[in-house]
């Protein structure tokens, strides 16, 4: 066992910086590709990227609430 997995504190610290990077390379990505797209193209995928940011928050928020 790692000293990160005995610790519960530093486990958890670490696995929410894996998770932001995560996000923030993603998110950097879908940047480089619209610069590439024309007006319409980019228009569509960021409305498509917004939409999954949307969705993926609103079922989030429901399971939370389904927790006991």
């Amino acid at each position: 066992m790692t000293a990160i997995e005995s610790n519960a504190r530093l486990k958890s610290a670490f696995d929410g910086l894996l998770r932001s990077t995560g996000t923030a390379a993603f998110v950097l990505l879908m940047m480089a590709v619209v610069a590439f797209l024309s007006e319409t193209e980019a228009i569509a995928v960021l409305l498509g990227f917004g939409g999954g940011v949307l969705a993926t928050t609103v079922v989030a928020l429901v399971e939370s609430r389904l927790r006991p």
